[in-house]
């Protein structure tokens, strides 16, 4: 007796076992590759930090997990980068996974450029404007500016123009003379204290001009009120002669 149909039958039977055994295949490579990827060979064995300076990244880091033995497809770069730029001293950073065990972690720190006096304490501020710190006193010697400026917390950048033309001013000095500088506000604008000399500086624009401008004269210049409030006429006023200063000059605190 012959079944009809029973070819139709065998031919789906075969192509069912097929698409299973290929499902299995598929699952036991990925099985594998996932195998692979988790197993000690694909694991963290060294992790290379540069830049850091001030910035504990070593602790940081074992905080997050980038530890060896930890397998590098379980660490999200992306992640460990914007915690890493969280922190306000660090300007970037930068994190890579070199397979099959190597994690390569770039930080550039801000730099200390300066200390501006705030309402209670002394904010330190980079090279770009941003606030990395706070201390009762100034604790290293670094140029101080005296403006009124309200504190725009840590990790943030001074956004008065008084403060910000003083940053412009001092980042065009050299070092040596850049620890020696006071700069205030008075009567709505800059005067600064240099290399023992009183310097009117005016308002707060081509900051960078004015300390070329003062830096050309400032040896060699006779006694009297330095004035670069103009860069390009800089000039030699004298004393009032009453009091031995002109009355609009700001007192410094040298301490």
């Amino acid at each position: 007796m012959t079944v009809k149909g029973s070819g139709a039958d065998e031919q789906q039977a075969r192509r069912r076992i097929r698409q299973t055994l290929w499902f299995m295949a598929i699952l036991s490579f990925l099985g594998g590759v996932a195998w692979f990827l988790l197993s000690p060979y694909m694991s963290v064995k060294e992790v290379v930090i540069t830049g850091a300076v001030k910035v504990p990244v070593e602790d940081l880091l074992a905080e997050w997990q980038v530890v060896e033995g930890r397998p590098l497809v379980a660490i999200r770069t992306g992640t460990v980068e914007d915690e890493l730029r969280d922190i306000p001293r660090v300007a970037s950073a930068t994190v890579r996974l070199v397979f099959p065990g190597r994690v390569e972690v770039l930080v550039r720190e801000r730099v200390d450029t300066a200390w501006v006096k705030l309402v209670d304490r002394w904010g330190l501020v980079a090279e770009d404007g941003v606030l990395v710190g706070y201390a009762a006193t100034p604790t290293s010697p670094l140029p101080r500016i005296r403006v009124s400026i309200d504190d725009p917390g840590l990790g943030q950048g001074l956004e008065a123009h008084d403060a910000q033309g003083a940053m412009e001013f001092i980042s065009a000095l050299p070092d040596g003379l850049a620890g020696q500088t006071i700069i205030q506000a008075s009567d709505q604008e800059l005067w600064v204290w240099l290399n023992n000399r009183i310097a009117r500086l005016g308002l707060p624009y081509e900051m960078g001009d004015k300390a070329t401008s003062l830096l050309t004269i400032l040896n060699t210049a006779p006694d009297g009120l330095i004035d670069v409030s103009v860069p390009g006429r800089p000039a030699v006023r004298p004393w009032d002669t009453g009091t031995g200063r002109a009355n609009s000059i700001p007192t410094f605190n040298l301490n």
